[in-house]
Formats: C-alpha cells, sequence, structure tokens
C-alpha cells in the first residue's frame, strides 16, 4: 500500500518551523504542523491534540533533510 503526505514550508523563525501539511491538497486533516527547534518529539499540529501518523512522516522527512543542508528546507513531502 503506497503512503503519501505533503508538507510546504510556510515559516521559520528561531523557534519552529511551520508547515502546511497533509495526505492530499483536498484531505480535511490538512493542517499546520509546527516543529519546533527544540526537539523532534515535540512536533504539533496547530489546533488538534492528536499527532497523526503521517504528520510524524513528515517531520522526520523535514528533521533529515535540515541535517543534510542546515536549514528547514522548503518541501518535506513524501511518497512510498
Amino acid at each position: 500500500m503506497a503512503a503519501q503526505a505533503f508538507g510546504v514550508l510556510l515559516s521559520v523563525d528561531e523557534t519552529a518551523a511551520r508547515y502546511d501539511s497533509g495526505r492530499r491538497e483536498e484531505d480535511p486533516e490538512r493542517g499546520v504542523l509546527v516543529s519546533p527547534a527544540s526537539g523532534p518529539n515535540a512536533w504539533h499540529m496547530e489546533g488538534r491534540e492528536d499527532r497523526p501518523h503521517w504528520a510524524g512522516t513528515v517531520v522526520a522527512r523535514a528533521l533529515y533533510l535540515r541535517t543534510q543542508t542546515g536549514e528547514w528546507p522548503t518541501n518535506a513531502s513524501f511518497q512510498s
């Protein structure tokens, strides 16, 4: 079974990166994913208490790319 999610950088500051994120553009669960610079496990979706698996995968992708370049990536999407 294929999996996919997108994460497009909205903003970044010294505390966190924020991504427009969802499984698809029309996904009703689409929202703003916040990945704090304080640590990889502190991520959350703005206005939500749950932590969807697909969002965690976008965070992992963003953090991996950040370790490669030193910058938050503009696109942290994935497809498998």
